[in-house]
């Protein structure tokens, strides 16, 4: 049985498919929770992405096609190359 990553990451509970947080990131995880952070917005912190619900409407602005399982950082990928390629 493996792992399913994309859920992991959706939930915050990974960095990205295939690395988990670190003791130090989950340190600073814990620490965005205390002050009140929900788990999935401490992890877009962490990460340096946007929150899930803003990157899908960006997304589809942008004419981006995704599915659930796509990872923040995927999506926020996408949609950076995509709007270059509209510039």
């Amino acid at each position: 049985m493996s792992l399913n990553w994309s859920n992991l990451v959706a939930q915050g509970r990974a960095r990205d498919i295939g690395i988990p947080w670190s003791e130090d990131e989950q340190l600073k995880l814990a620490n965005l929770q205390v002050e009140g952070h929900s788990r999935t917005d401490a992890a877009s912190i962490l990460r340096g992405t946007k929150p899930r619900k803003e990157l899908e409407a960006e997304a589809k602005a942008a004419g981006v096609d995704f599915t659930p399982e796509a990872t923040d950082t995927v999506l926020e990928n996408t949609v950076r190359k995509v709007g270059k390629k509209n510039k």
